[in-house]
This record gives C-alpha cells, structure tokens and sequence, in this order.
C-alpha cells in the first residue's frame, strides 16, 4: 500500500479549512490545516507535506510569504494557490512559479482533479 499524499491547508477562513481538509481527508490524504499562517511556517519547518494548499490575503502573513518560504527552504511539493485576488498578484505568483490557482468559490472536485494531477 502506498503511503498518503500529505497535505498543508492553510487560509483564515474557519469554512474553507474545514471543507477543504474534510473532504481531502475522506478521499484518503493525510490532511493538517490551520487558520494561523504562523502556525503554517511552523508546520512547514517541522513536517513533510507533499502538496500546500494556500490562502493569499492573510494576516500577519500573507500567502506569498508562505510561498517565498517555501521556495527558500527547497520545498519540492506542489503550491496550489486558492483566492479571489489574483490580479493584484499575478505577476509575482508567476514569479514564485506556483503549480495552480483556483479561484475562490471552487469546487472541492476541482480541487481534487488539481491535486491528483500532481500526484
């Protein structure tokens, strides 16, 4: 048996860590979430995660943080960038050479067929 893809979840809003992190979890990833983008980098200093799912606007940090982060430490999984403001960030979102970008609302499938493409 092959071992769960590991997924970070992290946004501000309580609903769409909840969702998302539910539904990836009953599909068969092995899931952590958090509202705290500090919480995040923590998470991501101390464990693996294959995939990292984020949030733009946040504060105190913001999901490009999160990002540039990411990219410092070497992270080799996949970003998926899940907000409603990409124009004010697409050219550095290019830049930070993120795998996909969803457009909130989404659907949770497609998020699913985001992910599974990357597998």
């Amino acid at each position: 048996m092959s071992e769960k893809q590991s997924v970070l979840v992290v946004d501000d809003e309580n609903l769409i860590v909840y969702s998302v992190s539910e539904y990836l979890a009953e599909r068969g990833f092995a899931v952590k979430a958090t509202t705290s983008p500090e919480e995040a980098l923590s998470m991501i200093e101390n464990e693996r995660f294959d995939v990292v799912i984020t949030d733009l606007r946040m504060i105190p940090v913001s999901g490009t943080e999160i990002i540039k982060h990411l990219r410092r430490s070497g992270f080799e999984g996949k970003i998926i960038v899940i907000s409603a403001y990409f124009e004010e960030y697409e050219k550095e979102l290019r830049e930070l050479k993120v795998d996909a970008l969803l457009d909130k609302p989404f659907n949770l499938s497609r998020l699913l067929e985001v992910i599974s493409t990357y597998r």
